[in-house]
């Protein structure tokens, strides 16, 4: 019996050994999966914003380079036809000269025009790529935010997560009964009356709440958690009748639930369509004194 003893307890302990180390392998595949996702997603976001960055950039500089080049042309035409303008108004008298004047004030005050006109549309231009910009670094956020919202402090068990052996441990494990899988929660609150526990109902969990009095030499304690299981890995109702606490460990039990999709009629014998045409439904008017 004692080799018996022996060697089941050493079947245990190397068991318990192996579970403990699959638990710390899935764990770290976990983290590693969702930091490499997490990396690809921002590396490809940033990717993205720097691509249209750089392709807006490019947009601006060429179409700056093509208004500079059709306004140095218009510029140089302009300046062209000033000179013979001017070389064959020299010829003639000062009355002349004097229309020439009004002409090159006239081409400045239309070549200033100009080039406020085309220093507005680049303006424009570089207004809209930062409004552009701005949208996309807010989408940017949004997706973040999302991202944060869903992942959240949801929990994650893979065979079993965490452990007990201190106070206000929690030990979390799936049990097959028959045809249904339960999740268990286990948590160790030593010196804790079953007054002092209270347990809110959230979707897929709950928010545990224990006050422990000073008891034996523990201090007095309150501690709260919560403990929401994310909906990939199914809905779980919390079972009121199966909550126990013994020797210091609170059992919470969480039924796994399935949702069913269905298609609702009204049943044929409350059909009474036919009788709203009588207008019997329309309530009293306030003048009546009647009640409604």
């Amino acid at each position: 019996k004692a080799t018996v003893a022996r060697i089941s307890e050493e079947k245990d302990q190397e068991k318990a050994v192996n579970i403990e180390r699959m638990r710390s392998d899935h764990k770290t595949e976990l983290t590693r999966m969702i930091t490499k996702k997490d990396d690809e997603r921002k590396a490809t976001v940033a990717r993205i914003s720097e691509e249209k960055d750089q392709e807006k950039a490019v947009n601006i500089e060429r179409m700056r380079s093509d208004h500079k080049t059709e306004l140095t042309r218009m510029t140089t035409k302009k300046e062209d036809e000033r000179k013979a303008t001017v070389a064959r108004m020299k010829e003639k008298d000062q009355d002349k000269a004097a229309a020439i004047e009004r002409l090159r004030s006239d081409h400045e005050t239309e070549l200033t025009e100009m080039i406020m006109e085309e220093r507005h549309k680049c303006e424009a231009i570089a207004a809209r790529a930062i409004e552009q910009k701005d949208s996309l670094e807010s989408e940017l956020r949004m997706l973040k935010h999302e991202f944060q919202s869903e992942m959240g402090d949801m929990i994650t068990v893979e065979g079993t997560a965490g452990k007990l052996g201190y106070d206000f441990a929690a030990f979390m494990y799936d049990e097959k009964r028959g045809h249904r899988t339960n999740r268990i929660v286990r948590i160790q609150c030593p010196g804790v009356k079953h007054c002092g526990i209270k347990v809110d109902v959230i979707f897929n969990g709950c928010l545990v709440t224990i006050e422990r009095e000073e008891f034996c030499g523990m201090e007095a304690t309150s501690w709260i958690r919560k403990f929401q299981f994310k909906p990939s890995q199914g809905l779980f109702e919390f079972s009121d009748d199966q909550m126990e606490l013994d020797f210091g460990i609170l059992k919470l039990v969480f039924l796994r639930t399935l949702f069913v999709n269905r298609t609702v009629f009204f049943p044929g014998h409350q059909s009474r369509d036919f009788t709203d045409l009588d207008r019997n439904w329309v309530l009293p008017s306030e003048s009546s004194g009647s009640d409604p």
